[in-house]
């Protein structure tokens, strides 16, 4: 009964101590899921504002499907930049993107698209040896290949 008690120092204390953690306990969970709020917010905005930006970098990407063509993006930055699959995507030019990787993209597979030549200054990929571009329409060999000597 003296634990009961008001006066008690026992219950009295463990009651006051309990009590205080509770409001700084739940600020600190206020605090958290606002700065949750805000990294997801803005984390939102960048993904889709880098698929725009990779939309806007395709040459008429109403033919291309920029989901596909996200995804070989994806897959290029799991093998560390090394191997770019850009197969049967339609594309009409190479997209700028591509440049990401010049330091790093050692296979690149651009056949089954639409292609007609490759822009000047791919001779950027340096790392480039191995190179896809069977059945686009291409006249003849782009002289650009020539700059690379490691391909």
């Amino acid at each position: 009964r003296a634990l009961a008690s008001p006066g008690s120092t026992g219950e009295h204390i463990f009651n006051r101590r309990r009590s205080a953690y509770r409001p700084t306990h739940f600020l600190v969970c206020i605090v958290l899921s606002l700065l949750w709020a805000i990294a997801t917010y803005f984390y939102t905005m960048e993904t889709s504002k880098n698929n725009q930006n990779l939309a806007d970098r395709v040459a008429d990407s109403s033919t291309v499907d920029i989901m596909k063509l996200k995804q070989a993006f994806e897959n290029c930055q799991s093998s560390g930049g090394k191997n770019l699959n850009l197969v049967g995507l339609r594309l009409k030019s190479l997209p700028q993107a591509v440049f990401v990787y010049s330091d790093t993209l050692e296979l690149l597979n651009l056949g089954d698209n639409d292609l007609e030549s490759l822009p000047d200054d791919f001779y950027r990929l340096t790392k480039l040896r191995i190179l896809f571009f069977a059945n686009n329409k291409f006249r003849s060999v782009p002289i650009i290949l020539g700059r690379l000597p490691s391909l």
